[in-house]
């Protein structure tokens, strides 16, 4: 197997996470609307797995376009999937790599609206609570009351009228 082809192997096991991890999104998305904390949380332990294989696909790939820059005498930054394109021979390559160049971004862009709404949600969600927290556990200072100008006699009243015997 050549080295494009294995390059081409680990950017298809990266989109196919990324595929994942939408899926993950709206799963999550879901929950939140339902206010599962318990799905929620194995969602989120499930996508960090997501954040682990990434990481390391990520390290297999640059390591892989390392490889072939040193190969073709090309600069890595310019090492593109449109620039592989033309260096590959084979069209099933050629194939493969325009579907993942065509794809890659809108699944990008996808997940990113999913992962803010998500955001969105979880931000309501919190601010839900802490209206409710702040609703049953009223802080003490706004519960009594402190005449404005009590300061400046230095002390506070304790009775209504202020009269000496």
């Amino acid at each position: 197997m050549s080295q494009l082809a294995l390059l081409l192997d680990t950017v298809e096991k990266l989109y196919d996470a990324h595929v994942e991890l939408l899926q993950l999104a709206d799963r999550k998305k879901d929950v939140l609307i339902q206010g599962d904390i318990k799905e929620l949380d194995r969602i989120v332990q499930e996508e960090m797995g997501y954040f682990k294989l990434l990481s390391s696909l990520e390290q297999k790939r640059l390591q892989e376009l390392k490889f072939i820059a040193m190969q073709e005498r090309i600069p890595e930054q310019d090492l593109t999937l449109s620039r592989l394109q033309i260096l590959t021979r084979n069209e099933d390559e050629k194939k493969r790599m325009n579907h993942l160049n065509n794809e890659f971004p809108k699944i990008y862009q996808e997940l990113k609206e999913k992962n803010d709404l998500n955001a969105r949600l979880l931000y309501q969600s919190l601010q839900f609570v802490h209206h409710t927290m702040q609703l049953l556990y009223p802080d003490p200072q706004d519960v009594t009351y402190q005449p404005a100008d009590a300061g400046s006699y230095g002390k506070q009243q304790t009775s209504l009228y202020d009269f000496k015997a």
